[in-house]
């Protein structure tokens, strides 16, 4: 029999923080992370743009992986 070592739940966890965070991002629509806010933000300003390039060229290197998405496998 083989045990897997666990991690140990961190402080924010046992106290609930971490699901408090996430149960009020979700019912506002607004991140808690400082990146998510500031991509929403320039997401809003730019009229979804923003990161475009970022994306079309990850399209670009990896297209297996859009025909992954395609395909639905």
């Amino acid at each position: 029999m083989k045990f897997t070592p666990r991690r140990r739940p961190s402080l924010n966890s046992i106290l609930g923080i971490t699901q408090l965070k996430r149960r009020i991002a979700k019912a506002t629509g607004v991140p808690t992370t400082a990146s998510g806010r500031k991509r929403k933000a320039l997401n809003m300003l730019t009229g979804g743009t923003y990161g475009k390039y970022e994306r079309a060229r990850a399209d670009a290197t990896r297209p297996f992986r859009f025909f992954k998405w395609l395909t639905g496998k």
